[in-house]
């Protein structure tokens, strides 16, 4: 169950956002703050989930993370979630711990990307030069 590694964040997505004017700057800020809150919690919940040996508990939760990443450009976090969407119905245990593994990682990736877009990102435009 391996993953293509793709990157940590799509800065691009979240320009396309911020560029629907400033009320969505404060929206794409509060779905920022209550992506990277809430992570800890959802890797709870899917590892608690694998534990029971709840594959539908561990899809649903994947699926909901899953749009919430892709909304805001958390693209490793989007491709993990996936494969763990994709189980079947009586997966390899030892190949979901590798993946939720990889997801804690990708998801902490994720969250320092996340929060270095809103304190320096925004600077940035695509037709701009890094700041110095």
């Amino acid at each position: 169950m391996e993953c293509e590694h793709a990157p940590a964040l799509d800065v691009g997505r979240l320009h396309e956002l911020d560029r629907l004017g400033e009320r969505a700057v404060a929206l794409v800020d509060r779905a920022i703050d209550n992506f990277v809150a809430g992570l800890p919690q959802v890797l709870v919940a899917l590892e608690d989930a694998l534990g029971r040996d709840d594959v539908e508990e561990l899809r649903t939760t994947a699926h909901r993370l899953r749009g919430s990443a892709l909304n805001l450009g958390a693209a490793r976090v989007a491709e993990v979630t996936l494969a763990l969407e994709l189980l079947d119905d009586r997966p390899d245990t030892t190949g979901l711990h590798g993946l939720l593994h990889n997801l804690g990682e990708a998801a902490a990736a994720a969250a320092v990307a996340l929060r270095d877009y809103q304190e320096l990102g925004r600077r940035v435009t695509p037709s701009s030069p890094a700041p110095q």
